[in-house]
């Protein structure tokens, strides 16, 4: 038992290291006489300073963006099966499917006053079958909702009932925080000050480890650099936990970000009461677990953090390592050395003698990239990745564009055939900045002839939807109330839904299956029940 938490002990305080050093971006230092944690404070020290300087032009440009889409959206996410697709699917389901040519869902959005309203359409072979609307009042703190082919009538229940209360207070956070970020939200040079205080922590903790001259090679792209190690041992791993949770507690700049999170979302309850008492707790099993370490664990056991430098003082691989005497468990790696404008790149990650990896190379241009890489899970492929043509910024800062096209082995012997391998996977990404459009498209192959395909559409241009207010609905029924809910029952009808849906070429056959199948669930229409209010309180 007491290995148990020496260990689990070990891997929290791993990963709490792990975070702040992985985090942190590359640093150049003069090589001479330079110590791993020379390096890593020039590291924390970058990553600090782009935090205060870049922080707020990147959160108020992603927030302009949210703000757009948020307020007027629209959105497309359209099936289309071809004819190879279509055949497949009736040879595993025995159906005639050649009527089927696309399936697709088409939603406007718009956010304004407190209030969300959102029009969805569902189309089959570009006809649309069935709408709703549906409409949020977060004020007010009730929902509504129409399905005009089936009833010209709405229904509603108060966001409690319907299960969003916290919907809606996730909901008037983001309206606030839209409305006046850099009063909410905290300001990058704070969070370069908590990542500064947190960080050199871990670093003046450390002791400096072995330091040799290595060559890493990733795919046949290799550089000689410089391995520094830095270690941190059990009885150290204690103390920065312990100083780390310490200083959090007194932490006024973290108090002050929780206290604004808590004034705008009240539901989420005192998070500053939260954190001092998950701090107090983990505090508590700190010192329990410490008390049962033993004089050999804390010599014998430590984690290793190396890093590679290249000729050019720069930063190209890292390695989170558990270490007990000279075993050694590798928890992370990664590494990425540099010929020219060609990079291989290896990111690892370890768990419980397992390994999944993401390895490859790839050229880089003009910040366009193109390159091959495999998923690897114990030392197998189980995915390559072909990279066409991938630009993170081909469209504006932070529109996107590129091709991936995925593909999986076919296995070494027949016994391990994988019959995905007769299949390959292709995603086109596109997106502009001028109407904020990102655009992907999903498409499955078989030996080359396509199957099917998925687009989906995000914009903040679409055409808006008007929040009707309640009294200009009409008839209004209560889903809380069994009679209202008798009553637009007895009114539902699906004629229209039947009519659009022979107009869209579906055969009749299908149509009555599902008929069947809705008109089961008559007279099982849900009726929310009423929330007590002491309950609600």
């Amino acid at each position: 038992m007491k290995r148990k938490i020496s260990w689990t002990l070990k891997k929290a305080a791993a990963a709490a290291s792990a975070s702040v050093l992985v985090f942190s971006m590359p640093a150049t230092a003069s090589a001479e006489g330079v110590t791993y944690c020379d390096w890593e404070k020039e590291a924390l020290k970058a990553a600090s300073a782009y935090l205060a300087e870049d922080w707020d032009q990147s959160l108020e440009t992603s927030l302009t963006q949210s703000g757009s889409l948020a307020s007027n959206a629209v959105m497309d996410l359209n099936l289309t099966v071809d004819e190879a697709g279509r055949s497949m699917l009736g040879m595993l389901t025995g159906m005639d499917l050649s009527w089927l040519q696309d399936v697709a869902l088409h939603m406007d959005a718009s956010v304004a006053d407190s209030k969300e309203a959102v029009m969805l359409s569902a189309l089959v072979n570009d006809s649309t079958i069935c709408s709703m609307y549906a409409m949020m009042d977060y004020l007010a703190g009730m929902e509504y909702i129409q399905i005009p082919e089936m009833s010209p009538a709405y229904l509603k229940a108060s966001l409690e009932e319907a299960g969003a209360e916290a919907v809606s207070g996730y909901m008037t956070a983001i309206s606030d925080i839209l409305e006046d970020p850099k009063a909410v939200l905290p300001e990058g040079a704070v969070l370069g000050e908590i990542l500064d205080r947190y960080g050199m922590i871990v670093i003046d903790h450390m002791q400096e480890g072995a330091s040799v001259e290595e060559t890493i090679s990733i795919d046949g792209i290799g550089e000689d650099c410089t391995l520094l190690e830095g270690q941190i041992f059990q009885e150290e791993m204690t103390t920065i936990a312990r100083e780390i949770l310490t200083t959090a507690q007194t932490d006024e700049q973290i108090k002050e970000i929780l206290t604004k999170c808590t004034e705008i979302n009240p539901e989420s309850g005192d998070l500053n009461a939260q954190f001092q008492e998950f701090l107090a707790n983990t505090l508590a099993d700190l010192d329990g677990a410490a008390a049962e370490e033993t004089a050999e664990d804390a010599a014998n056991e430590y984690l290793a953090s190396r890093i590679w430098i290249n000729s050019d003082n720069r930063i190209v691989g890292r390695e989170i390592a558990l270490c007990e005497g000279v075993d050694s468990q590798v928890s992370l790696t990664w590494k990425n050395p540099q010929n020219g404008d060609t990079s291989g790149f290896l990111l690892s990650m370890y768990s419980e003698g397992s390994e999944l990896a993401l390895t490859g190379n790839g050229q880089s241009a003009d910040g366009v990239l193109n390159g091959t890489y495999s998923l690897v899970a114990d030392g197998a492929v189980m995915m390559d990745i072909s990279v066409e043509n991938y630009n993170s910024n081909a469209n504006g800062e932070g529109y996107p564009a590129g091709t991936f096209t995925m593909t999986f082995p076919s296995g070494e012997s027949e016994e391990e055939y994988n019959p995905l391998s007769a299949f390959s996977l292709v995603a086109d990404l596109s997106s502009d900045s001028a109407d904020q459009s990102v655009d992907l498209k999903l498409s499955v192959l078989s030996s080359g002839a396509s199957l099917c395909s998925l687009t989906l559409h995000v914009a903040a241009s679409g055409d808006g939807v008007e929040a009707v207010a309640e009294e200009d609905m009409g008839t209004v029924y209560d889903l809380t109330s069994e009679e209202d809910m008798s009553a637009y029952e007895a009114e539902m009808n699906f004629d229209t839904i039947r009519a659009n849906a022979e107009n869209a070429g579906v055969p009749a056959e299908v149509i009555d299956m599902i008929a069947e199948s809705m008109s089961e669930t008559e007279g099982e229409v849900e009726v929310l029940e009423d929330v007590p209010a002491d309950d609600a309180a």
